[in-house]
């Protein structure tokens, strides 16, 4: 045991343990976890941007790269019998706050991934166009994995 990572406390005053983050009855995705997925994003997404301009390639196919990345990542089962993100957030969470939040910031890399823009002109990229190419939406589809058609 490390002293250092021990914490004691009340159930209702909240925890964080292994990317879970619980207040009271609430369960989502920690801060943390949210946060570096959202990294991850970031990065992808100025990669992919260098590869478009250097290859010269237009912003659908930077942004079908990303969908498709970030997809196989969140949401496909992979094999040899690991958890993916997906399976091991879904089971348990119990909100779609943290969900919606990065659903919010991988819509904004595709976003300016198409358009090649960061202003407001990036929102003539529509969600249409998004799922066209291939985008699932994270809170749908934590509502399609849990059986639910509530989608507030």
């Amino acid at each position: 045991m490390n002293p250092d990572k021990e914490l004691y406390g009340r159930p209702e005053d909240g925890w964080t343990f292994l990317g879970f983050s619980s207040q009271g009855e609430v369960i989502d995705i920690s801060p943390v976890t949210v946060g570096k997925i959202k990294a991850k994003m970031r990065r992808k997404t100025r990669a992919l941007r260098r590869w478009q301009t250097r290859n010269g390639l237009s912003g659908e196919n930077s942004a079908s790269a990303f969908i498709r990345i970030f997809n196989k990542k969140l949401l496909d089962s992979p094999v040899d019998n690991e958890l993916s993100w997906s399976c091991w957030f879904f089971p348990v969470i119990n909100t779609v706050d943290s969900l919606r939040d990065i659903d919010h910031y991988a819509q904004d890399c595709i976003r300016y991934l198409v358009s090649g823009k960061r202003t407001k002109s990036r929102y003539n990229v529509r969600y249409n166009d998004m799922k066209r190419l291939g985008y699932k939406n994270l809170v749908h589809e934590y509502y399609s994995f849990n059986g639910s058609s509530d989608n507030t």
